[in-house]
């Protein structure tokens, strides 16, 4: 087991979305299997208040926002991209 600084450590979660990890996530249907299998909410939670508990900062942040024309050349989207590319459209739309 290492021993990192506490001042100098921190834990990064890059997009812990909703979307993706409740029950109420417009894309949960693609992920839930995976998600509760390895019990991803539940490790996520505890991996949080370990750190928070040593001291450690934690923080969230988004991997990328969509810009117009960001799938625009992909061949193969996975359910994932098409549900977010899909669910954007609707939002544009209204």
């Amino acid at each position: 087991m290492s021993n990192y600084p506490v001042n100098e450590t921190a834990l990064l979660l890059v997009d812990p979305l909703n979307e993706f990890l409740s029950e109420g996530g417009k894309l949960w249907d693609f992920t839930k299997t995976t998600a509760q299998a390895t019990r991803t909410v539940e490790n996520l939670k505890m991996l949080v208040e370990t750190c928070r508990d040593k001291g450690v900062l934690v923080v969230y942040t988004l991997h990328h926002a969509y810009c117009d024309g960001d799938y625009d050349n992909w061949k193969f989207l996975n359910p994932s991209h098409q549900g977010g590319v899909l669910r954007i459209f609707r939002l544009k739309e209204t």
